[in-house]
């Protein structure tokens, strides 16, 4: 038996409230790790889509606008590296945390059902990214327009926690 495995033990003999801060802990600790692979992609990609400037098509440059985005930004090589690097994320997450933090096997369905609430999320956090870049890019500051992507991401992130665990632990992943 494990580290995990035990202190997996010690919060179910302690309650419903106990198994729930370990899950929480657990599940932050499998996010680092997919925060990781999501942060190399996001700086990475953008370098494979330098030359993507083909328009969104209307209904997402309603909402991922360059008055939103900042100038030259509402294009698909600005928002498919963050598209990317969230979708393989959290995906690692999901598998992940289904066999780590839940300890479950769930049906297909579950991982369609996530899927779905997946794309609206990363559509709600790479908006909020690039809300988070094109102000970081208004304040001159040399520092904060260096690591915007990064940064934007990781903040994006607690946006991501919000909405994902609560249904991976009371939905999707419900025992």
């Amino acid at each position: 038996m494990n580290i995990i495995e035990k202190i997996d033990l010690k919060a179910e003999e302690k309650g419903k409230t106990a198994v729930t801060i370990w899950q929480f802990i657990k599940y932050n600790g499998v996010s680092m790790v997919a925060t990781v692979v999501q942060l190399l992609l996001v700086n990475f990609l953008p370098a494979l889509f330098v030359g993507v400037n083909k328009p969104l098509p209307s209904f997402l440059s309603k909402i991922f606008s360059e008055e939103t985005l900042g100038v030259g930004n509402s294009n698909w090589g600005y928002v498919l590296p963050y598209f990317i690097s969230m979708v393989v994320g959290n995906t690692i997450t999901y598998m992940m945390n289904k066999k780590t933090t839940f300890n479950v096997d769930a049906p297909k369905w579950c991982f369609h059902v996530y899927l779905f609430v997946l794309i609206i999320m990363i559509c709600v956090c790479t908006w909020v990214q690039g809300v988070i870049v094109n102000f970081f890019a208004k304040t001159g500051n040399a520092f904060l327009i260096k690591y915007d992507r990064t940064l934007s991401t990781m903040l994006s992130g607690g946006v991501m926690l919000a909405v994902m665990f609560p249904l991976q632990k009371f939905v999707l992943f419900k025992k």
